[in-house]
């Protein structure tokens, strides 16, 4: 039965969103009023515990990299290469938002991962501006290209979740096939959020309104361009020959490389060089966002603590017939994962289940593993996850309301399109 306190955190879940919007009030600061009062004052929970679930590390790792990129964005490079590209491609505009979307799946593909959104957001909303795309389209491009190529089976979040598999009872046999059908499945559903969204915002409508051929490059923007580029290479090529290759050195290379400390490191050899100064890169730093992911991230974490995650696990096995399982797994998969990481929480948490399931309901085992990892993987474009939040700070200050509303409304749209691929039979290809 639920409980009070859990009642009351949903119902003010919903509430702070709604009023956030309609009154024009950063929702971090309703977010921490509300995770004070559902937490401490109804839920029990000592007042100093809540504010120790201010999520630091989100915080700190969008800190390290605005720091860095935002050199790249005061000296006008990457709005530079953005002109660049947009005049090359000046000729086929309507197809800018697909070239965007498959930037973002190959970077995705070779090794980074999620974290390819750390790298392309912020190109991405610059060449979307430039070309006059609505700003609303940008988080679909960004989730669709980002889960169609991480989560191959020979990518990172692919290989991940296919180690998981095996550690949840498939055998290793299973787990890689399961493995492969999921990239696939993911890169089919991908492709189909993104024909919708460019329905809905119109994508054809794009313009390259970059008509004279840029300048050329300063010295400031060259040196900055060779500092992304080694950024990207020091980062990505251990990581890529860390999935073929099985190498002690390798290991210990990848062991010890953090994107996020190594993007501190070429922040400061930015001031060495004199390419911006420390209070341009901390202008460019989004303060405003970080507050609304901190407030919100905490009072979700209060949420998961009164019991809301555990409410939705025990609705899936009394109330749900078999025939609904994977619709059902997926629902509530992507729900949990807007309170919980999917790679290291969601996954470990239904992939049992899943297993359980598919043993004693006779139901494809590779369409409730797709179902479920697809349902929580489109959940990742929240603003108050990480793919949402950092995709949210790089947006201008005239786009955020725009892009906030939209990307809530991206994860309700993948969510019916999961359940629409469910039905129609795609995840039994």
């Amino acid at each position: 039965m639920m409980s009070v306190p859990c009642l009351i955190a949903l119902i003010v879940l919903v509430s702070i969103i709604v009023v956030g919007i309609r009154l024009n009030i950063n929702l971090g600061v309703l977010g921490l009023v509300a995770a004070y009062i559902c937490g401490s004052v109804i839920g029990g929970i000592p007042a100093g515990n809540i504010l120790g679930m201010w999520p630091i590390s989100v915080m700190t790792q969008v800190i390290c990299i605005m720091l860095f990129f935002g050199v790249a964005m005061t000296n006008g490079t990457f709005k530079a290469v953005a002109d660049k590209i947009i005049y090359a491609g000046r000729g086929f505009a309507p197809l800018m938002p697909f070239l965007l979307y498959l930037s973002i799946l190959l970077v995705a593909l070779v090794g980074t991962g999620s974290t390819a959104v750390y790298i392309m957001a912020l190109p991405i909303y610059l060449i979307a501006k430039d070309i006059k795309m609505k700003p609303g389209f940008i988080p679909i491009i960004v989730i669709a290209g980002l889960n169609a190529g991480s989560w191959q089976i020979f990518s990172r979040d692919g290989a991940v979740a296919s180690g998981i598999m095996a550690n949840a009872g498939f055998t290793t046999q299973q787990a890689t096939e399961i493995g492969t059908k999921l990239g696939l499945h993911y890169l089919l559903t991908s492709l189909l959020l993104f024909a919708v969204g460019y329905v809905i915002f119109q994508g054809w409508k794009c313009q390259a309104l970059v008509t004279d051929k840029p300048t050329p490059f300063t010295r400031d923007q060259r040196v900055t361009l060779i500092l992304v580029a080694a950024f990207v290479l020091i980062y990505m090529v251990p990581t890529i020959l860390g999935n073929f290759i099985d190498s002690a050195a390798l290991d210990f290379i990848n062991a010890r490389l953090n994107l996020f400390t190594l993007a501190c490191v070429f922040t400061l050899l930015c001031l060495i060089l004199k390419l911006s100064d420390m209070k341009q890169m901390l202008d460019t730093v989004p303060w405003m966002a970080l507050i609304t992911v901190g407030g919100m991230g905490t009072f979700i974490k209060v949420c998961t603590k009164l019991g809301v995650v555990d409410v939705l696990s025990s609705f899936i096995s009394n109330n749900v017939d078999p025939a609904w399982v994977p619709s059902v797994l997926a629902l509530s998969a992507g729900c949990m994962s807007l309170f919980t990481a999917t790679i290291s929480v969601v996954l470990p948490t239904f992939y049992p289940i899943a297993f359980s399931l598919a043993e004693t309901m006779s139901i494809s085992p590779a369409l409730m593993v797709s179902a479920l990892t697809i349902g929580s993987g489109m959940a990742g474009i929240s603003p108050f996850s990480t793919m949402g939040a950092v995709t949210y700070s790089v947006i201008g200050e005239e786009d955020k309301q725009k892009v906030f509303v939209s990307e809530i409304f991206t994860v309700l749209l993948a969510f019916a399109l999961v359940q629409v691929c469910i039905l129609i039979g795609l995840y039994n290809i």
